[in-house]
């Protein structure tokens, strides 16, 4: 189990597992963005806006577990626990970090 203490340490993730959590971070945004269209179109019938609802849940679930997994796999469950909310990916680097305050540089803020 690794211990990250140094909010600047950047924890490289292997290929196959950055291209999953990636996949899924992408499924992710294009099901919100399908979601949203569909909430400020009247056009939409109740069971197709439910069923763009279920599958935007459905990816969402899927990707929060795919990111639990990796947390645990590469900074250990007990950091996962405790910084679950804090901890980001970057898609491009490939890597898991602790944001240092809000106008970190690698979080694009």
């Amino acid at each position: 189990m690794r211990n990250q203490k140094n909010v600047n340490e950047l924890i490289t993730v292997k290929e196959k597992d950055a291209r999953e959590l990636t996949d899924t971070i992408v499924e992710v945004e294009a099901s919100k963005e399908l979601y949203e269209v569909a909430i400020h179109q009247a056009n939409y019938s109740p069971q197709a806006f439910r069923e763009l609802l279920n599958h935007y849940m459905s990816v969402l679930k899927k990707h929060k577990a795919i990111w639990k997994s990796m947390l645990v796999k590469y900074v250990g469950e007990e950091n996962a626990l405790f910084y679950r909310d804090m901890y980001r990916f970057d898609v491009y680097k490939k890597v898991i970090f602790l944001p240092e305050n809000e106008g970190c540089e690698l979080c694009g803020n």
